[in-house]
């Protein structure tokens, strides 16, 4: 392609055709380029047998040991604190659960107690009741 420029700078056919747009073969200038001492026609490139070269991807870049390193250390961290904080969960479950069931205990142990309580605020008048018949009775003998 940089002949072909060459070429359209020293011939103005070959300028001609590339300023149009319409320039399709690729074109070599042979000599030094001097007008008038060798045939400076215009001279058609041969195609090349070479295979044209093509694009390949870049390589990726090789893995940095520390960075791998430092990633792989900072995942057993997260996992770590992953850990512990499951843990710390489960040991919450558990406390709640015990004091939960602690709670329903104590509940029955007051609804006894209240029902105790009844029965012998029951007892407690129905003795009150038979000391005043006690008391009404030795009153009436000292009165008679």
């Amino acid at each position: 392609m940089l002949a072909t420029l060459r070429v359209a700078a020293l011939d103005d056919a070959v300028a001609d055709l590339l300023h149009r747009g319409v320039l399709t073969t690729e074109h070599e200038q042979l000599g030094f380029g001097f007008r008038g001492e060798i045939d400076d026609s215009p001279v058609v490139a041969r195609p090349s047998k070479r295979p044209k070269l093509r694009a390949v991807p870049d390589l990726e870049p090789e893995p940095d040991q520390k960075a791998l390193a430092a990633a792989t250390a900072e995942r057993a961290a997260t996992r770590e604190v992953e850990r512990q904080q499951k843990e710390e969960r489960l040991a919450r479950q558990r406390t709640a659960d015990r004091l939960t069931k602690e709670a329903a205990r104590l509940a029955k142990e007051a609804d006894e107690a209240a029902a105790a309580a009844v029965e012998a605020r029951h007892a407690a008048e129905e003795a009150q009741a038979r000391a005043d018949a006690a008391v009404g009775a030795v009153t009436g003998l000292d009165g008679d």
